[in-house]
């Protein structure tokens, strides 16, 4: 388990909510929030890669994300509780599968087997010590005020930009990062290239729909509002996790909460 798991955990997330957002009426709002902090001569710059290929839409959507300051909650907010207590959560959940596994050894382990949940039941073990090694990756990634969620814009951005221009265009990215930054942080060429030669590659890839025309984005994520319909166990999930994700993402983000306004 690692990392990598959270990002795809977040672009899905975040794609449900583009779709949502623009369902509602509610996306031009938010993009319009993001143009108006970029300049003209930034505007210009957005303008060049779209007229390269990009798409315009897509592009502002990510830039919501590229913003100074860590994108998640303290880690006490995110997991409820920090420090020792979180140590001792992970070490109780991992205690309980050791637990359940031995039990399952023995000749109850059998009769539980044969019930109607016996094949879920007996995966219990190792479902709790992956969500422990979550628990553990994640305080990782997110201690200490992480930037994980920019460098995935970032990801993102690139990812795109590669695949409808051809190029990086380091220069127009870092211009479009720079002025969504809060504060500006000067960011440059330079910098971005520094940075896709030490992170990129541990981030690229987590949204292949970035590299998708407009039409399929679109498709799929009809197709995946069709599916939680026809599973109300399955949509009440995806809307609690909606809800928690906009809800700290508007917390966090000084754009949305202007376009709230």
């Amino acid at each position: 388990m690692d990392g990598r798991a959270f990002g795809a955990a977040y672009v899905n997330l975040d794609r449900i909510a583009l779709h949502r957002l623009r369902e509602s009426g509610q996306l031009a709002t938010v993009l319009a929030a993001v143009e108006r902090v970029l300049e003209p001569a930034v505007a210009a710059d957005l303008k060049a890669l779209c007229d390269a290929g990009c798409d315009r839409e897509e592009i502002l959507w990510l830039l919501k994300g590229a913003y100074a300051g860590p994108a998640f909650a303290p880690i006490e907010r995110l997991f409820g509780r920090q420090g020792r207590a979180l140590t001792s959560a992970r070490e109780s959940i991992t205690n309980c599968a050791d637990l359940i596994a031995n039990i399952n050894q023995h000749p109850f382990g059998i009769l539980v087997s044969a019930t109607v949940w016996g094949h879920d039941l007996l995966q219990l073990p190792a479902r709790l010590r992956e969500y422990a090694s979550l628990i553990q990756e994640g305080s990782k990634a997110f201690r200490h005020g992480s930037h994980w969620y920019l460098h995935l814009t970032k990801a993102r951005l690139v990812d795109h930009v590669r695949a409808f221009t051809g190029d990086v265009r380091d220069r127009q990215v870092s211009s479009l990062i720079n002025a969504v930054l809060q504060p500006e942080a000067g960011y440059s060429e330079a910098d971005q290239a520094m940075w896709r030669s030490r992170y990129y590659q541990d981030f690229s890839g987590l949204d292949p729909a970035v590299t998708w025309p407009a039409e399929l984005r679109l498709q799929a994520a009809r197709n995946l509002e069709a599916m939680t319909a026809e599973h109300p166990e399955l949509k009440t999930v995806f809307d609690e996790a909606l809800a928690a994700y906009v809800e700290l993402l508007a917390s966090r983000n000084p754009l949305l909460q202007k376009s709230a306004k």
